[in-house]
Formats: structure tokens, C-alpha cells, sequence
């Protein structure tokens, strides 16, 4: 969460270098991290299926690759297009890192589920306060190619040996959710129920949510990324 998502809010950064370099105006350069917003919310449906067909280590690891990727051949960019494949796509695709992480949580918590999610996305936070300043050292001492390359080498070395160590049920283990036996004993549930896309798509709360998410990030990212 604080690799992934953290550097995301670095894009802003690297305007200055790439226009510099490139010729290329704000808006059309900007453009690439709205696509990246748009492939990454229609990722995150994707990427929840295959985290319930094979589980956090694939969902997340296939995240993490394609966002190295994308920014390893950043590095690269001549042309309009490979920005926004390379970040609007790949780098995109890669933010629905935190659908699988956050369902694995909820698989290993019955007590303590919404702390221990919000420790979690804590991490994103925590990438938001130190990515931006280095980031901006990487490019102060070096260029922005060289930085782009060091950023995916983060992304392999960090994100894909963690995903290693997920574990998506604690029962695939020999373990239990934290909680759940005392839960079931004092005739408490904790748990969730769940829904299928379909059956989601027909509530009010999703599409209050989806609204209050839209508002969220319009703000946050307007003013962090852009």
C-alpha cells in the first residue's frame, strides 16, 4: 500500500522534467494520470476476481509487476502514447493492489476488522508523506530516467517479496480469524455479508459510496498530484 499507492501521488513531481524534456503541455500530460484513475477503478473489479479465484499472493504480485513494469519503460518514453500505456495502463491496473489486501484482512479479522484495515491503508498515508520529497532528491541528483528506474526497482524488490508472505484464508493454515471463536461464544457477528457485482450494483449504499469516493478523490488528487 505505501509502494504502490504512495508513489502514485509522485506523478506530479516528475511534471516539471517530462515538459521540460518532452515539450509536452500540462494538460495533455495530465491526462496520463486520469486514465491511470479510470484503469484503475475498472482493475479493481478484475483484479477482486482473481483474488477469489487464486488469492492475494497472484492478485497482488500481478499488480505489483505491472506497475514495475510501467515504470521501468517510463524511462523510455519518446511519445505520447507510452505515457499513457505506461502509466495511464499498467501503472493503473496497479492501483487495485488494495482490493485484495483489504479482502485478506477481512478474511484474517473478525474483531478489530476496521483497525486493523485502516493500519493497513495507513500505509498509503505514510508513501504520500516520504515518496514526493524523494522523488524530488532522485531527480535533484540524477534525471528523471534514472529515477523512473529506481522507482520500479522499489516496486520489484519490495511489494513482490511481500505479496510472497500473504496468505489469503487463516482455515488454509490451521488458524482462525482473530476474534471469531470468542465472537460465535458471546453470540456476536462480526462478520460481513457478500455480494456479488450484481447484487451490489442494486444498492443504495454502493452508488453512495462510489459518490462519495468520486468526491474524495477529485479533491485529494487535484491537489496532491496535479
Amino acid at each position: 500500500m505505501m509502494v504502490i499507492l504512495g508513489l502514485q501521488t509522485s506523478f506530479g513531481v516528475f511534471f516539471k522534467p517530462i515538459i521540460d524534456a518532452l515539450g509536452w503541455t500540462r494538460a495533455v500530460t495530465s491526462g496520463a494520470f486520469s486514465l491511470s484513475q479510470i484503469a484503475g477503478g475498472i482493475s479493481c473489479i478484475v483484479i477482486g476476481g482473481l483474488n477469489d479465484r487464486f488469492g492475494p499472493r497472484v492478485s497482488v504480485t500481478l499488480c505489483c509487476i505491472l506497475s514495475a513494469l510501467g515504470y521501468l519503460l517510463l524511462s523510455q518514453i519518446q511519445a505520447v502514447w507510452q505515457l499513457y500505456l505506461y502509466y495511464g495502463i499498467l501503472i493503473g491496473v496497479g492501483i487495485g493492489v488494495f482490493v485484495p489486501i483489504l479482502s485478506t484482512i477481512a478474511k484474517w479479522f473478525f474483531q478489530r476488522r476496521s483497525m486493523m484495515s485502516g493500519i493497513a491503508f495507513a500505509g498509503t498515508g505514510f508513501g504520500v508523506l516520504i515518496f514526493p520529497p524523494f522523488v524530488n532528491w532522485l531527480l535533484s541528483a540524477y534525471n528523471w530516467h534514472l529515477t523512473f528506474i529506481v522507482l520500479a526497482i522499489i516496486i520489484f524488490v519490495v511489494s513482490i517479496f511481500s505479496a510472497l508472505l500473504l496468505k489469503s484464508d487463516p482455515g488454509k493454515v490451521g488458524q482462525t480469524a482473530y476474534g471469531e471463536g470468542s465472537t460465535k461464544a458471546n453470540g456476536v457477528n462480526t462478520g460481513s455479508k457478500s455480494f456479488t457485482l450484481k447484487e451490489a450494483i442494486m444498492t443504495r449504499q454502493f452508488w453512495l459510496f462510489c459518490i462519495a469516493l468520486l468526491g474524495y478523490g477529485f479533491c485529494f488528487f487535484l491537489l496532491t498530484c496535479i
